[in-house]
């Protein structure tokens, strides 16, 4: 899972240099995706497709599941959206790998749904997160969620 900020506006050249090198990142470290899954708004859209050109994955589903909270929502609604999107995702995908690009409160109330039962949960704006499904429950990969941020400016 990879946060990006609230803002719909497109990436900045920062932004750009942050998803290839997020794509770069998977590739040095082994990591592909069999399907990327990206929130319709058009930041996570941008980063999402700069990351399957780098890496050759020829399958992207935008979908309005993954974007912040909406007007109407409150976070066990997030939670409850979040929750429905990933089982879905696991039912269509089975045991392949594959990437989701959201948001910090989607992500983070998806966290908090999966592991974490108080308000501690903290995550980088474009790091990384990830989860192993090959049991029945999640395990949270989470490892230097920043690492290819290394040697780029901070907002």
């Amino acid at each position: 899972f990879f946060p990006e900020n609230e803002d719909d506006g497109s990436l900045t050249e920062k932004g750009i240099i942050q998803a290839q090198r997020l794509a770069e990142r998977f590739i040095n470290e082994g990591i592909c995706f069999k399907k990327v899954y990206s929130s319709s708004k058009k930041r996570a859209r941008e980063t999402a497709k700069i990351c399957c050109e780098i890496m050759g994955i020829e399958s992207l589903v935008l979908s309005d599941s993954l974007i912040e909270e909406r007007s109407d929502e409150n976070e066990e609604e997030v939670k409850k959206r979040m929750r429905w999107f990933i089982d879905g995702i696991r039912q269509e995908i089975g045991h392949d790998s594959c990437g989701v690009l959201s948001h910090y409160y989607a992500i983070r109330y998806l966290l908090k749904s999966l592991f974490v039962p108080d308000d501690k949960t903290r995550l980088p704006h474009t790091g990384v997160t990830l989860l192993d499904y090959t049991d029945l429950e999640p395990i949270w990969l989470d490892y230097n969620p920043s690492l290819h941020l290394e040697g780029i400016e901070s907002y």
